[in-house]
């Protein structure tokens, strides 16, 4: 779950491993945004925000295990 930021609009990138973008998704301003990973195989993702300037908001990395 995310919360998108209250001023600006957001998007949410995941890459793989190997720099694939695997997931693009619009977040929503103040509300918690449900992002549906059930395509994506376990394993490590990097999970980049960014603002509708570009610019870097939250980076992580993600594990997904099942």
């Amino acid at each position: 779950d995310l919360t998108g930021s209250e001023d600006l609009n957001s998007t949410l990138y995941m890459y793989n491993v190997y720099g694939i973008l695997v997931k693009k998704t619009l977040l929503q301003t103040s509300v918690t945004n449900h992002i549906n990973i059930a395509h994506l195989n376990p394993g490590i993702y990097f999970c980049i925000v960014r603002d509708d300037k570009d610019r870097s908001i939250i980076e992580e990395k993600v594990l997904i295990q099942r």
